[in-house]
């Protein structure tokens, strides 16, 4: 390996043997590329500072629609006044995520009555009153969130 410098920089680095005179003939043609090589490693600066851009004002814009429902969960007045957080919900999540459609339950407090919405691309949710489901069941008997996959997703459509 021979270093190929000018007297400021070390241009390259040359693998095999080669003369001094053959030296001096690739230094002219490596500092000819050092402006274009600067260019690129600005580029490749500019382009990381612009993906941190977008990820910090993508979490910025999340922040901001958590606040939002948040907020209008804050001005309920009572237990019935969901669908103004749905409606919430709904606009908050359509420009941050692509989905076909998604589906909430409510249940009461007392654990007596449920409440399921959904929504499917281009609709609103609407309300009706059904079973409280066993899987919804059995997250509120261990206090937590019950996750499981869902089999229509792994599905191959179509086939």
């Amino acid at each position: 390996m021979i270093p190929v410098r000018t007297k400021t920089h070390l241009l390259a680095v040359v693998e095999g043997r080669c003369d001094s005179s053959q030296r001096q003939e690739l230094i002219p043609r490596i500092d000819a590329l050092g402006a274009r090589l600067r260019w690129v490693a600005i580029l490749l600066e500019h382009e990381q500072l612009y993906r941190k851009a977008l990820a910090s004002e993508r979490a910025a814009q999340v922040g901001l629609s958590l606040h939002r429902v948040r907020d209008e969960i804050l001005r309920m007045k009572s237990g019935n006044a969901w669908v103004s957080v749905l409606d919430t919900l709904y606009k908050e999540l359509t420009p941050q995520v692509d989905f076909h459609g998604c589906s909430i339950i409510l249940v009461s407090e007392d654990g007596e009555q449920s409440y399921g919405y959904y929504w499917l691309k281009g609709t609103s949710h609407t309300g009706f009153e059904i079973g409280i489901p066993s899987s919804v069941e059995e997250a509120m008997r261990r206090g937590r969130p019950l996750y499981r996959n869902n089999p229509i997703s792994h599905a191959k459509v179509g086939r």
